[in-house]
């Protein structure tokens, strides 16, 4: 009897937490969204160090997927981008602007 007591208390617990859940999701349906840029230098500046994006990464302290979604046109979040421009030891606007011509 104890068990099925403590079992149907653990089951309230996440049933309660689960509605809990889903109704500060609906209070923050308002909120702003994440601040989020394209860097469209940023393999050209990666390459001009001769860093291969595991490199990068590991000097960002990044997964080198991030790396590679973002050189392939995904925007990256304000904080991955400041990691990144550290990385490279470049300014954050030099990544966000077009890479200069060959």
């Amino acid at each position: 009897m104890m068990i099925v007591c403590a079992y149907n208390a653990r089951i309230n617990q996440l049933f309660g937490a689960t509605s809990a859940a889903a109704s500060t999701d609906a209070t923050l349906v308002g909120r702003m969204p994440r601040a989020t840029v394209r860097l469209p230098s940023l393999r050209h500046w990666r390459t001009q160090r001769l860093l291969t994006q595991g490199e990068l990464a590991h000097l960002a302290e990044l997964h080198w997927t991030s790396v590679s979604r973002i050189e392939n046109g995904k925007p990256a979040d304000i904080d991955t981008v400041r990691k990144l421009s550290a990385a490279l030891q470049l300014e954050p606007s030099a990544l966000m602007a077009q890479p200069p011509s060959s």
